[in-house]
């Protein structure tokens, strides 16, 4: 009867045929996707606020379709063993949960993601319905130690990316000791993947996403024996060793190309060292070009993500960062001191009332790390033994957490110091066995 009525109602108002066609794919199409949503909520309403949900399964079908990729699980056939399991993989790229959920399928894991996504109120729901449990970045957070109970007691396996944030410089980041505690006290077999291709697709430095071939394999898989058997060191080590990864070896020894015309595009706003002339923030980028505004000095991106030839020797952009956290790692041994004024925002995740804006001044030396802000947004300080990370945007802010409130900081004065205050941390914390 509605269909009859919608060609009645294009006839005599003389539309054109094809969008009567179209009006009918799609109203199909939502249909569809309705029926469904209903036919779950009143059959598996148990199953609620778990990855097997209606919105989980929406989501990621929707996804499949946008990017014409169909799910192919990796998992090795000599993995016998029933979950459910802990999956670690590590992180170059923000789609990595899309990546991983294709890897493990028909598997649906619980996420461990950001508390900051579950800020949004749409997003939220989505998340909460989909079982994603949150997570604060370097911060201790008894939420998600219930969550992820929780959801293994109803049999599903938990999914973490153990570095805690996006890769910077196509190669990993060391993982917290705690990691392996966590496997040691769940007493759950482990799988381990390595996502390779997804940084160079889509750096956190870079705007844009580009079209890269990503692979994703499983490299170790630890049975529930070996978890009991292994100490939390063995474990650590393991970790580390199956995650890793460099995406410029990868790529040169793949062969694959990168035809992006903007492929340098953002860098200034982490290679901000100049290794010619010792110079900080002087790096500009235009197309595939990294020059120094000081020297002159000059790099060219070639297709495989490579630089040029070059007078210094300099490979790609790991090799570049690997000599910026060797300056840093020498400027450490003597006292620094850091400061810039900042704009503040300020997240309450128990009352979003609390949510304040302000303005202050951000300090850090070797052994602190200090916020005096304005009479809105109060001032605190961060042991360094107690501020494993300063997790950042590039270009853009550095962000903890403090008494539960996480803070942005938003530097009013050259923004790309951002990524240098993050890896005089790091560096500060890799003899200090500060764990998150």
């Amino acid at each position: 009867m509605l269909v009859g009525n919608s060609i009645r109602f294009f006839i005599i108002n003389e539309y054109p045929f094809w969008i009567l066609i179209v009006s009918l794919i799609i109203g199909a199409i939502l249909l569809f996707i309705l029926s469904g949503m209903l036919i779950q909520l009143i059959k598996r309403k148990k199953i609620r606020n778990t990855p097997d949900s209606s919105v989980f399964s929406i989501l990621f079908g929707v996804f499949r379709v946008i990017t014409k990729n169909k799910p192919k699980h990796i998992i090795d056939d000599e993995i016998t063993e029933e979950g459910p399991y802990i999956i670690l993989s590590n992180h170059p790229s923000f789609y990595d949960v899309y990546y991983m959920t294709k890897a493990v399928y028909p598997i649906r894991p619980s996420f461990i993601m950001n508390r900051y996504y579950f800020k949004n109120g749409i997003m939220k729901w989505i998340f909460n319905r989909m079982g994603v449990i949150p997570k604060k970045l370097f911060s201790p957070d008894l939420e998600t130690i219930k969550k992820t109970i929780t959801q293994i007691k109803l049999g599903y396996s938990i999914f973490m990316c153990p570095e805690g944030r996006l890769g910077i410089d196509g190669t990993n980041y060391n993982v917290s000791i705690e990691t392996a505690k966590y496997i040691k006290q769940n007493k759950l077999p482990v799988m381990l993947f390595r996502i390779e291709g997804a940084y160079l697709a889509k750096p956190k430095w870079r705007r844009k996403q580009i079209k890269s071939k990503v692979r994703t394999t499983l490299t170790r898989f630890v049975k529930k024996e070996d978890v009991l058997n292994l100490s939390v060191e063995e474990i650590s080590n393991i970790i580390n060793e199956s995650i890793s990864y460099n995406d410029f070896d990868y790529a040169k020894e793949n062969n694959i190309k990168y035809k992006y015309k903007k492929k340098a595009e953002g860098l200034e706003n982490i290679l901000y060292y100049c290794p010619k002339c010792k110079k900080e923030h002087t790096l500009s980028t235009k197309g595939n070009d990294i020059w120094c505004k000081e020297c002159g000095f000059k790099l060219h991106i070639n297709e495989n993500y490579w630089f040029d030839d070059n007078e210094l020797g300099i490979k790609n952009i790991h090799h570049w960062y690997e000599i910026i956290k060797e300056y840093e790692k020498n400027n450490i041994q003597n006292p620094i001191s850091l400061s810039c004024s900042v704009i503040v925002k300020k997240f309450n995740f128990s009352d979003k009332n609390l949510n304040e804006e302000g303005e202050g001044i951000c300090y850090l030396d070797n052994n602190k790390f200090v916020f005096k802000g304005n009479l809105k947004v109060g001032s605190f300080t961060h042991e360094m033994k107690s501020l494993s990370a300063l997790a950042f945007s590039s270009g853009e802010e550095f962000e903890c957490y403090y008494n539960n409130e996480l803070y942005y900081f938003y530097p009013e004065d050259n923004a790309k110091q951002c990524t240098k205050w993050a890896l005089i941390v790091d560096e500060m914390n890799k003899d200090g066995n500060n764990d998150e």
